[in-house]
């Protein structure tokens, strides 16, 4: 993790390799944790408790997705890298993995149904991009060979 002070660099910055399992959910917590330690310190207005929840709720969906299903494949899991940087403008977090490819329909089409939203027959799952779109303002995903890359940026 480092301090650093400038439009183009960030302010705050943390990363962490860890097992793709959800054994090792408090350490991704953890991560997130240390990284709002971190921007607190040294971004001149931090983001708040709600714009952060948006934010946390965005890192906790993308890491269930894979570990749900980059390695469904693979009763041990595998391994995943995030990394977390703030700016003074924006936060940004990519996370890449080994798994399987994703082959779902295209991000940009996970929406919530909000002009129909009956939460009783909601199903229970399968919500996960949507909430992540909803959470903040870009969300990419690209493969390169057998690596994906997970990649979203809320605004400040």
């Amino acid at each position: 993790m480092r301090s650093k002070a400038s439009d183009n660099r960030p302010v705050a910055e943390v990363s962490a390799t860890l097992p793709a399992t959800a054994e090792h959910l408090d350490r991704v917590y953890a991560t997130l944790s240390q990284f709002w330690t971190e921007l607190e310190r040294s971004h001149p207005a931090p983001p708040d408790g709600v714009w952060r929840a948006y934010f946390d709720t965005a890192v906790g969906e993308i890491v269930t997705n894979i570990i749900r299903y980059a390695y469904a494949s693979t009763a041990a899991g595998g391994e995943m890298s995030m990394a977390i940087q703030g700016y003074q403008d924006r936060v940004e977090a990519t996370f890449r993995d080994r798994g399987g490819p994703y082959t779902g329909a295209p991000i940009t089409d996970a929406r919530l149904p909000l002009d129909s939203l009956d939460v009783i027959e909601l199903p229970e799952g399968g919500w996960g991009l949507a909430l992540t779109l909803a959470a903040v303002d870009r969300l990419s995903y690209t493969r390169d060979a057998d690596v994906n890359y997970w990649h979203f940026m809320k605004k400040l």
